[in-house]
């Protein structure tokens, strides 16, 4: 059954009624039905149809013909003529209406259902292609870049906005004319016309393009550097029924492209003599590397040196020093008692600073060959050597599970000693410290986090922790050599891995050591 609403306009009542009973019978909704050519126009604007069947021959001020014209004017609504005689200037004013079919009275069920079937189903795809004409033409013109379409002999059949202004044609100028008309190419070297791409795509059949150099000649003698490009439009039997042309004013980018190559030529020099500075400069570096390892070998050797002949009497003042407290502390009186906590507190911070030389200037030196071991347990051994400072503090010291890794089980002890004892140092006053240390694998490496709740700091200063001798400001409360995170960087360097930190002040570090599982044959047999 049919959907489609049907309007009648008959103005004999009773083939009015017939023609509606005939519709309702085919399955069309009833019908409304208008008795003139007035009434018609009106319920054809009130109830906008999608069919009107119009007697051409109408009783009244208007017949059907100009009827049926008034409302095609204002509605687009197929109609189909009903009529059982007129005579031949009736008939020609009704071909000037384009309706969609005419049935003559009388007429067979059939033959109306055949008819309107008809007329609906070409209404439906005039629409369809008056929407895609719509939408093409509104595409064209909203582009870019210019477009001139024309039809399959080469005639101008459409410009948009954009080719009318490189051109300097309007479309109503050109309108069926040959593209040559409009679209006047030469080289930009020769001045010679160049080809018309129309021609090309009437031989090849497929995209063509213009070749380099080309040159637009305007209306008004305008030269304008363009690429573009031809498509043909092919019909469903894939014959040729048109060209467009799609075309672009490349002016700035032939500017553009200029600079580039001007850009281009400078930047190779310029890269020439970067060069020529960088290889001296990379002389000057090996140069300055090779003096810096000399000079950090002969400092290592004059901090060993150095430590060995500080301990010697270092480790007479604290002799004395101890001797004084134990034997003659009463007689010393309470200014005496002062001066040795300071001197003993001074040899405390001497004897750090020593051992720290020491660690230094053992940096160099041929270290232990790696083992497989459990990093756990070396964290375990080395809380342990520091049970004394750990209890001192209060401090809560928790070691998860950790991966085996070949490691040298001397260094990494002495790397965790080191962050243990960083974190008691720095641990805050209001509440207890917790250092957790804790790890995971991830492919060929392992991932170890010492993490404490203690002062923390700013990470403006990460470039300066890992640095020999630096200690931040903000920690200077606290007792310290400068060189406990440096010989913990190294030590993960010597063995391949990094060792990084983040930290919030207020709630705590955390330092992250990250190493191979396994080490190179040379390194494991060293």
């Amino acid at each position: 059954m049919s959907e489609a609403r049907i309007l009648i306009v008959e103005d004999e009542g009773i083939e009015a009624l017939d023609i509606q009973h005939r519709l309702i019978s085919l399955g069309y909704p009833a019908p409304d039905i208008a008795l003139s050519g007035e009434e018609g126009i009106q319920k054809a604007e009130e109830m906008c149809p999608d069919l009107v069947l119009m007697d051409i021959m109408l009783h009244g001020e208007i017949d059907g013909v100009i009827a049926a014209e008034k409302i095609q004017t204002s509605l687009d609504i197929p109609i189909i003529y009903l009529t059982a005689y007129a005579d031949e200037n009736t008939l020609q004013r009704a071909k000037v209406t384009e309706p969609y079919g005419y049935i003559l009275k009388p007429f067979k069920e059939r033959e109306l259902h055949i008819t309107i079937d008809m007329a609906l189903y070409k209404h439906r795809m005039e629409r369809k292609l008056k929407e895609s004409e719509k939408w093409l033409a509104t595409t064209l013109r909203s582009i870019g870049d210019a477009v001139i379409a024309t039809d399959k002999n080469g005639l101008i059949t459409f410009m948009n906005a954009v080719a009318e202004v490189l051109t300097g044609w309007k479309q109503e100028e050109v309108f069926q004319k040959r593209l040559t008309e409009a679209f006047n190419i030469v080289n930009r070297d020769t001045h010679k016309p160049v080809e018309n791409p129309i021609t090309r795509i009437i031989g090849e059949g497929t995209i063509v393009g213009l070749d380099d150099h080309t040159i637009l000649i305007a209306k008004d003698g305008t030269e304008i550097p363009i690429d573009d490009s031809v498509a043909p439009i092919k019909d469903d039997r894939g014959n040729i029924s048109g060209q467009i042309l799609v075309f672009r004013d490349i002016t700035e980018r032939k500017k553009a492209m200029e600079e580039i190559y001007r850009y281009r030529n400078e930047l190779e020099v310029r890269v020439k003599e970067r060069t020529a500075e960088l290889e001296r400069a990379n002389q000057d570096l090996n140069a300055y590397a090779t003096m810096l390892e000399r000079l950090n070998k002969e400092l290592q050797e004059f901090a060993f040196v150095a430590s060995h002949d500080l301990k010697e009497p270092l480790r007479k003042i604290t002799t004395f020093g101890e001797l004084l407290k134990t034997s003659y502390h009463d007689s010393l009186g309470a200014q005496g008692q002062d001066y040795l906590e300071r001197m003993t507190r001074s040899a405390e911070r001497m004897n750090n600073l020593i051992g720290a030389l020491l660690d230094y200037s053992r940096l160099g030196r041929r270290p232990n060959p790696f083992q497989l071991r459990d990093l756990a347990h070396v964290a375990r051994e080395a809380a342990s050597d520091l049970d004394l400072a750990v209890a001192q503090a209060g401090a809560l010291i928790e070691i998860d599970e950790l991966p085996m890794a070949w490691i040298n089980p001397h260094k990494m002890r002495q790397l965790f000693q080191n962050l243990l004892s960083n974190a008691i140092k720095y641990r805050r006053q209001d509440e207890k410290l917790t250092v957790k240390i804790y790890g995971h694998t991830e492919g060929s490496l392992c991932h170890i986090f010492v993490e404490d709740n203690g002062m923390g700091f700013e990470e403006r200063y990460l470039d300066k922790i890992f640095r020999p001798f630096q200690r931040l400001q903000s920690r200077s409360q606290a007792e310290g050599t400068g060189m406990g995170l440096y010989i913990c960087q190294k030590i993960a360097e010597h063995h391949g891995g990094t060792i990084t930190a983040k930290s919030t002040p207020g709630k705590g570090s955390t330092f992250i050591i990250t190493l191979p599982l396994r080490q190179s044959e040379e390194d494991a047999h060293e």
